[in-house]
């Protein structure tokens, strides 16, 4: 695809007719705490097509300071405009309280998960989880909307959180994925957006081993050929990400 891949595309305010190919999901990155001061509470919808495995964007919600009962009535009413999509949730910090209320008080279709140290049952690694977005972008599936004004410019947002996440070596050898920005959170919900399809479609990614996944061929090998910078910075510079 083209640099203008996303161009004729907006952000949703509610469903839109597409064939039966086509599902909707979304994923909440719920804040630390209530206060204004505290990380931001990001919802993001994608559009995902099962038998081409493209994903577009088609929703994205940034707030912070709402008590967790006024984040789940946002979410709830972004959940009926939609017709009730598959809906994933950290469980980690204050993601359990908001399932707690969606589930007991808006019966939204919800399911936990926890981004932690080990990949049983519903828990995976943080870094596994930016690797699959990583992938995602690498073979050109994630579609950024660019259509109109009000798009570009929460899109902007989430570009900015996108260019500031790195890979950073740790002591052991391995990678430990985190924003050099003060939020990494539209980031980290768009990345279990991305996962969310798999739970409705076929599965994207290859995992190899532990934090391992599949090749991107010679996307990977340019990559691989300039570490340190971030990884999504240099797929924006080569054009990976449209």
């Amino acid at each position: 695809p083209g640099k203008d891949k996303g161009k004729d595309m907006i952000l949703l305010t509610k469903m839109d007719k597409r064939p039966p190919n086509w599902t909707f999901v979304f994923a909440v990155d719920v804040a630390r705490s209530g206060s204004v001061s505290a990380d931001y509470s990001v919802a993001i919808g994608i559009a995902y097509n099962s038998i081409s495995q493209e994903k577009q964007i088609c929703y994205f919600w940034r707030s912070k300071g709402l008590k967790i009962s006024e984040q789940a009535e946002e979410i709830a009413e972004i959940s009926k405009n939609f017709n009730h999509p598959y809906l994933l949730v950290e469980q980690n910090n204050m993601g359990q309280d908001m399932i707690d209320e969606l589930t007991d008080k808006y019966n939204v279709n919800v399911e936990a998960i926890t981004t932690g140290a080990h990949t049983t049952g519903k828990n995976i690694k943080k870094e596994e989880l930016i690797r699959f977005l990583i992938s995602a972008f690498e073979h050109e599936k994630i579609t950024i909307p660019r259509g109109d004004e009000y798009s570009r410019e929460q899109m902007s947002i989430l570009e900015d959180e996108l260019t500031k996440f790195c890979a950073i070596p740790t002591p052991a050898g391995n990678e430990l994925f985190q924003g050099v920005g003060a939020h990494d959170d539209c980031v980290i919900a768009l990345a279990l957006a991305n996962r969310a399809t798999q739970t409705v479609g076929i599965p994207f990614a290859v995992t190899l081993g532990p934090g391992r996944t599949q090749a991107g061929g010679v996307y990977s090998a340019l990559l691989q050929a300039t570490r340190g910078e971030s990884d999504i910075e240099k797929m924006i510079k080569l054009g990976i990400i449209k």
